[in-house]
């Protein structure tokens, strides 16, 4: 069984915020967002470090929403294929939240949560 505060941390990730849309500025490749399949090999190549690939703004509303308790429908449109623009991972608020990604530094308002 898990120490207590390992059950209960929440980690968000940022990369799960980025942002189809934003594909041309991280890859020489067009896409659109109605089918997306990445390959291992596309993946790898996606620079996540641009902070414009990333939707820091529903990031930080989704961060303020775990941090009052509620639950937020979060984006996966990377590892799986893209139906009407995202598929959603349903995460349920804990009272420990750790956030992965340095693009944080580039949102003011998620920095200030």
């Amino acid at each position: 069984m898990a120490p207590v505060a390992v059950r209960r941390r929440l980690r968000v990730r940022c990369w799960k915020y980025y942002r189809p849309t934003a594909w041309p500025l991280c890859h020489s490749t067009p896409i659109t967002t109605t089918c997306l399949i990445l390959a291992l090999k596309d993946r790898e190549s996606i620079n996540f470090d641009l902070p414009e690939a990333l939707d820091l703004a529903l990031f930080s509303r989704h961060l303020e929403c775990l941090r009052r308790g509620g639950p937020v429908e979060c984006p996966d449109y990377i590892s799986l294929p893209i139906v009407d623009g995202q598929l959603a991972e349903e995460i349920e608020s804990r009272p420990l939240i750790v956030v992965e990604g340095f693009c944080l530094r580039d949102s003011r308002t998620a920095r200030s949560l």
